[in-house]
């Protein structure tokens, strides 16, 4: 006696790809399930086989309908400006790019009203880079962010019913999986030599060393220093307004500070003899050209190779293997100037919009908490 056809059929994709591609008994064509258990998957297709069975319907297609989905004066980004919102143009490239290398590998050959919470929640954790590596966690809570805008857009429009199946994934804890720190007192003096040719042997060239010894005396985060023009300073009071920053994304594009806060920033006299030494050196020492412009280059200095120059140091001075990077200086910055300046005074060098994002940004040892105390140690003395 012949075997009993099965209703709905379950296989496995590949040795590889342990998702299960399934099939209806009377009907064309297979469909992939997000699951990875038989059970699992049959259960999907019997629930969602109407939806399935329409997916030859391209205006349901996630393929067809993110082409160009957060390209500038399509039409979700004019439903956006309809409403207020107003997107940067480093902002839609990063979510074009997971658009591109995540979102459509997985659900380009899915309908929309196909994708639930539960497939969204799998494949956000399995998610990877290029190069094999996971994302880190904020990362994948801007592609659930990038997804949410997506399924709101096609909710709002009809294509959906029902609500966001992105609200249903929670998100991903937001504590970096590697916090930043301040550096040790003696790493951050070593990182700057008394002498000039210890200063270019130890960071390759004279623009280097101009670099990081600014950062290392102002806060300044790095895209604020590669914006920085010669005119701007002030040599003889050893100051600058820090007003700019370089676009993330982009090699030469100038906005406002990551707080569009305009802040001071004073520089040694060691900085500014080095800064000296630089503009004798460089190409382009008029004062509207770029003080970080590498050898026979006019836009400034990308973060790849100031990042390179950080690790060269490092390693000359024996941390290789230390995750350490040029914002480390940043955080030192916030850190050790406990110990001579208020925190108002901090938080206004630093361009921060609260305290508590400077708290954030400090990381004191015994040392620093007991010298940021000195004056309170001192009325104490005096009252006893």
């Amino acid at each position: 006696m012949p075997r009993t056809k099965q209703p709905i059929r379950a296989e496995r994709v590949s040795p590889r790809d342990h998702r299960f591609r399934v099939s209806f008994l009377g009907f064309d064509g297979t469909f992939f399930s997000p699951y990875e258990d038989r059970d699992r998957a049959i259960a999907w297709a019997e629930r969602n086989r109407e939806a399935l069975l329409s997916t030859r319907s391209k205006s349901h297609s996630f393929q067809e309908l993110s082409q160009g989905f957060f390209g500038r004066g399509g039409a979700w980004d004019k439903d956006q400006e309809s409403m207020g919102w107003t997107r940067t143009d480093a902002t839609l490239s990063i979510y074009s790019g997971f658009l591109k290398n995540n979102f459509l590998l997985l659900f380009g050959d899915y309908d929309i009203r196909l994708i639930d919470a539960p497939m969204l929640k799998l494949a956000l954790a399995g998610f990877m880079k290029i190069n094999g590596k996971p994302y880190a966690r904020g990362t994948r809570n801007k592609m659930r962010y990038a997804l949410g805008l997506m399924f709101d857009y096609w909710l709002s429009v009809g294509l959906l019913h029902g609500s966001n199946p992105v609200g249903l994934v929670g998100k991903y804890n937001k504590a970096p999986e590697k916090p930043r720190s301040a550096l040790p007192r003696d790493v951050l003096l070593k990182l700057c030599p008394k002498s000039h040719p210890a200063a270019v042997k130890l960071y390759g060239s004279s623009m280097y060393v101009c670099f990081f010894f600014c950062m290392n005396d102002t806060g300044a985060r790095p895209g604020e220093l590669r914006a920085l023009r010669w005119g701007q300073i002030d040599f003889d009071k050893r100051f600058v307004a820090i007003r700019t920053a370089i676009e993330a994304g982009k090699s030469d594009k100038v906005k406002g500070t990551k707080t569009n806060i305009v802040r001071p920033a004073y520089f040694s006299e060691r900085t500014i003899q080095e800064l000296r030494i630089w503009r004798e050196e460089t190409h382009l020492p008029d004062d509207m050209d770029f003080i970080f412009v590498a050898p026979h280059r006019r836009k400034p200095v990308s973060q790849g190779p100031t990042e390179n120059a950080f690790k060269r140091a490092l390693v000359q001075l024996g941390y290789e293997g230390k995750d350490w990077t040029p914002y480390y200086i940043r955080h030192s910055f916030g850190t050790y100037k406990m110990e001579i300046l208020e925190q108002p005074d901090i938080e206004k060098l630093m361009g921060h919009a609260s305290s508590v994002t400077t708290k954030g940004y400090q990381h004191p040892d015994d040392e620093t908490v007991r010298l940021s105390g000195e004056g309170i140690q001192k009325k104490l003395d005096d009252a006893r």
